[in-house]
């Protein structure tokens, strides 16, 4: 009897175990493989049903174990590098595992950004979409011009991967109205105004044939999402910034070469810092309640002009997703420049 009840105890705990690791609903498991530029000392970040993190050994593997069967979201990062792709989803219904690789490389290949072709060169195509515009209600940094977050349908375009470079001003315009000229070509051209931009677009379609444009600030979002509802487009926790903007904490007040830091999940880079940048939309304080559903463009008119992004002036609560400002359209400011939308 004593024999029998030692097992029935010891049956008990390794049951009790199994679903303390594994979750009632399974016992599911996520590994992969990083590959390319490093192996070893890469941080893999878990949310969805289960949130947690864990670092790649010397050949590049991981793995999440004890998982519950759910939804799940793999995000890589270390600092001055990118991943193809930014992030995974995967979905597991029942007992199973799933095997999550990723491509790791070192920052600052942007090739040649001082010529007009380089511009059409590094235009993006975005599929059309729905997603929700504006801040979110729970996030309390939100201002009341960022509500209410709505449904907005957005039809596909293209945008540029990266901000305008003084290099791609200078080649159109011939000249470099850059606060900062010693950074070099490569960086974002800044300190022109949302109207300075409108004779650089008419240069430039007249030069290249092509009908080039500021995005729209539904566009601008949409893009700088990349499908993500969460407060950054790496995430809610504000660590994961300093891996996709240059801003306050880490720019050394200036700005910097663009395509250094992480793209999002569509190839973007900077968007939440370097610069702010200009969009199209005249600004209406309560635009966002009247808002058309499919490809908004802002009011018919307006006093000030809408800027999207935080910049490298900015504390990280400005480089949010949701984030907007506005300023006149003569303005300009060593932290505000644009990329270009067709």
């Amino acid at each position: 009897m004593r024999t029998f009840y030692n097992k029935l105890i010891t049956t008990g705990l390794l049951i009790s175990s199994f679903i303390f690791f594994c979750g009632i609903g399974g016992c599911v498991s996520i590994s992969g493989l990083v590959t390319g530029d490093v192996k070893s000392g890469v941080t893999l970040t878990l949310t969805g049903d289960a949130a947690g993190s864990t670092t790649t050994s010397s050949d590049g593997s991981y793995t999440f174990a004890g998982l519950s069967n759910g939804t799940y979201t793999i995000t890589p990062s270390l600092t001055g590098y990118i991943f193809t792709p930014a992030s995974q989803t995967v979905t597991i219904p029942d007992d199973d595992t799933a095997n999550v690789d990723f491509t790791i490389a070192e920052t600052g290949d942007t090739g040649e950004l001082n010529t007009v072709a380089s511009i059409n060169d590094n235009m993006i195509s975005i599929s059309g979409g729905t997603f929700l515009m504006g801040c979110r209600p729970e996030d309390t940094e939100c201002h009341s011009y960022e509500s209410p977050q709505h449904s907005v349908t957005i039809s596909a375009f293209k945008i540029g991967r990266y901000e305008i470079t003084q290099g791609q001003w200078e080649a159109v315009m011939e000249s470099n109205p850059s606060s900062f000229p010693s950074c070099g070509d490569n960086c974002p051209v800044n300190a022109v105004s949302w109207d300075d931009i409108q004779e650089f677009i008419t240069e430039l379609n007249a030069q290249t044939g092509l009908n080039y444009r500021l995005p729209t600030e539904a566009e601008w979002e949409y893009a700088s999402r990349a499908g993500t509802t969460t407060k950054w487009y790496c995430g809610d926790d504000e660590s994961c910034v300093n891996d996709i903007a240059w801003y306050d904490d880490n720019s050394d007040q200036a700005i910097n070469l663009v395509g250094q830091k992480n793209p999002n999940a569509w190839g973007l880079y900077d968007m939440s810092g370097n610069v702010s940048e200009w969009v199209q939309d005249w600004y209406s304080y309560g635009y966002y309640s009247i808002s058309p559903l499919t490809d908004p463009t802002g009011p018919a008119s307006g006093s000030d002009r809408v800027k999207r992004g935080g910049s490298w002036s900015h504390n990280a609560s400005y480089i949010r997703s949701a984030n907007r400002n506005i300023s006149s359209s003569d303005i300009r400011y060593p932290n505000l420049g644009f990329r270009l939308s067709r």
